[in-house]
């Protein structure tokens, strides 16, 4: 080898290693960029390009006037096929045209001999693997000196992190801790190891506990003695098998004293698959109180009567069979037969509904049983008889031995009323979630049309406004229970935003009250059109007005009452039809007829643009 060709090598052992970025830095022909061949530059870059390709942590070089572009395999990674390799040694304008208004004012603050920059979890979304991504980092601009540089820095050097992942986790985090702390129950969290590392303010607040105190396994400093075996085992067990876990404790409060709680917990896998808890304690005293309270009654009394509206039966156990069936008017009633009358099980058991009457050999079975406890506890329905409607009956007894033989011993009374309150209740509850799953898909359904675009800023707002105008139709529909909401407090409230125009926006119109569907969709509707006057519309320039109005006098084809709804705008800009169709005209054109089963009608006529909702009177009865 020739003294100059060892020469050579040695100028250019800093591009030595560096993985597939140094092979692909060894292999450029470097004579076709601003930064010319290697041999030639500056000791400054050269010793930096060294410590880059040879770091695994992402790092990035903009060096000279144009800033041209140099970087290692771990910054490849994350900057996708657009720009690698082809940017290498490109001039940082065109590499990263798309974000240089965010980074190229710090690259020539920096250039210009300024500060070093430091910027954590910043939001510079880029382009990568075909579509505009919001991408969160972590990183610095430092200067690499060069005298012989105007403002003595030749470069910059970015040395980052992409933190994407770990800011969505920190924003899920936060959004499931202002949930947690909202409700009333204990609601706390652990780790795959079993140890607590997090709990809302309701279990400092009962147990008068600092913050700190109860992380790891301290939290069983607050469970009764007698109770922490049997909880530390069932935790035990669900952090082996991966299986919920709920058991039953009592926890001391600030005063001292204990009352008994359920815990339940659940396991929840990330994107990577570690596994956490998140977990609630239930208040259930009362509960046990009350079950106490009965097992007492139970030893002390064996069924004696509690009120006047139970009654008392007995009956023999002869063979199996039930015979001499005898008990006050109240029971005898009950039980399906005539005061005054002789009983007999026979015709109990023929006025037992047929449903009821297939669970009533095998209660007595199990009553009958040897190793039974004896005890008969039967819910049933009496079929209805002459003027006597169907009723739900309980009855309950307890088997007794005697030196004559078995005799069971038992109380009757009505539970009509508390099945019926029952069956409501499960109408209320399912109309809740017929609600619920309604508004859900209402908010996907926002969320889908509003957040979509490049400019997710204005659609952010745009998305907070649409849901503002959701709540404050929920608002009035709580209110009322969910049953109704006045269409004037519908309209105001939506149109409440704008209120510093109050006196160029007219409302009027009969009282009409709308079902829950009818409300949510006008709301949001009002507030589109409203939005939409404020930025192109009437309302967008000084004189435009709005007139609000509805009516339930109109008259249908088939001769059908009718109501209109009219929104009309004047004293506006030239109106223009629109050159595409958002969210908010998907929704005035599609949801809001669908609601009220009518026909909506836009006209983009010159003197301004008029909305008007066509539709039956008899769809507008709360539904």
């Amino acid at each position: 080898m020739s003294a100059a060709a060892g020469t050579e090598g040695q100028r250019l052992a800093f591009l030595e290693g560096g993985g597939a970025m140094g092979a692909l830095m060894r292999a450029k022909d470097w004579s076709q960029t601003v930064l010319g061949p290697p041999a030639g530059w500056a000791q400054a870059l050269r010793t930096v390009v060294r410590l880059m390709l040879n770091t695994g942590h992402p790092m990035y070089i903009f060096w000279g006037p144009t800033g041209a572009c140099l970087y290692n395999d771990a910054y490849a990674r994350s900057i996708g096929p657009e720009r690698h390799p082809g940017s290498l040694g490109q001039p940082a304008r065109a590499v990263w045209d798309e974000i240089w208004p965010i980074i190229g004012p710090q690259i020539e603050q920096v250039m210009a001999g300024g500060p070093a920059t430091w910027h954590e979890n910043a939001l510079v979304p880029i382009t990568r693997n075909g579509q505009r991504e919001d991408v969160y980092w972590t990183y610095s601009y430092s200067p690499i000196d060069d005298d012989s540089a105007p403002s003595g820095v030749g470069g910059v050097l970015v040395v980052c992190s992409e933190t994407t992942k770990q800011v969505a986790a920190v924003d899920s985090e936060a959004r499931f801790r202002r949930l947690a702390q909202s409700i009333p129950n204990h609601v706390w969290t652990a780790l795959d190891d079993g140890n607590l590392d997090w709990f809302n303010d309701q279990v400092y607040a009962f147990s008068g506990a600092s913050r700190g105190d109860l992380d790891g396994q301290k939290w069983a400093a607050i469970v009764h003695p007698e109770d922490m075996g049997r909880a530390a085992e069932a935790w035990s067990a669900a952090l082996a098998t991966k299986q919920p876990y709920a058991t039953e404790f009592r926890l001391r409060r600030h005063d001292g004293t204990y009352r008994w709680h359920i815990a339940r917990a659940v396991p929840i896998a990330d994107a990577d698959g570690t596994l956490a808890w998140i977990g609630t304690n239930t208040d259930i005293e009362e509960q046990k109180q009350a079950e106490a309270a009965l097992r007492d009654s139970e030893l002390r009394a064996k069924l004696a009567l509690s009120s006047a509206e139970m009654g008392v039966w007995q009956c023999y156990v002869v063979d199996g069979r039930f015979v001499d069936l005898t008990g006050d008017e109240r029971a005898i009633a009950l039980l399906g037969g005539q005061p005054g009358l002789p009983a007999s099980f026979e015709v109990f058991a023929a006025r037992i509904h047929p449903e009821d009457r297939l669970r009533l050999t095998p209660a007595a079975t199990r009553a009958l049983a040897p190793d039974g406890d004896g005890q008969l506890d039967l819910d049933y329905r009496v079929l209805a008889d002459g003027d006597a409607p169907e009723r739900w009956v309980h009855a309950r007894a307890q088997l007794v031995a005697e030196p004559t033989g078995l005799r069971l011993v038992g109380t009757v009374r009505d539970i009509t009323a508390t099945k019926d309150a029952e069956a409501q209740q499960r109408v209320v509850s399912a109309e809740l979630h017929h609600r619920i799953k309604n508004t859900l898909a209402m908010v996907a359904a926002i969320a889908t049309q509003t957040l979509r675009g490049d400019d997710i800023a204005d659609r952010r707002n745009d998305f907070s406004a649409r849901l503002a105008a959701l709540a404050g139709a929920h608002d009035m529909l709580m209110t009322a229970t969910w049953s109704s909401a006045p269409l004037r407090s519908v309209v105001e409230s939506a149109v409440e935003p704008h209120r510093s125009m109050h006196r160029r926006i007219e409302v009027s119109g009969p009282q009409v009250d709308l079902s829950p569907r009818q409300a949510l969709s006008m709301a949001l509707a009002v507030h589109e059109l409203a939005t939409n006057a404020v930025k192109y519309g009437a309302l967008s320039v000084d004189g435009g007005r709005v007139d609000i109005s509805w009516s339930t006098d109109g008259v249908g084809a088939d001769g059908a009452a009718q109501f209109v709804f009219a929104w009309r705008e004047s004293g506006g800009p030239p109106v223009v039809l629109p050159s595409r169709k958002g969210f908010g005209s998907r929704l005035i054109s599609k949801v809001l007829p669908g609601d009220f089963r009518g026909e909506v009608q836009v006209d983009y006529a010159p003197g301004g643009m008029v909305c008007t909702l066509t539709a039956p009177m008899a769809g507008l009865s709360p539904q």
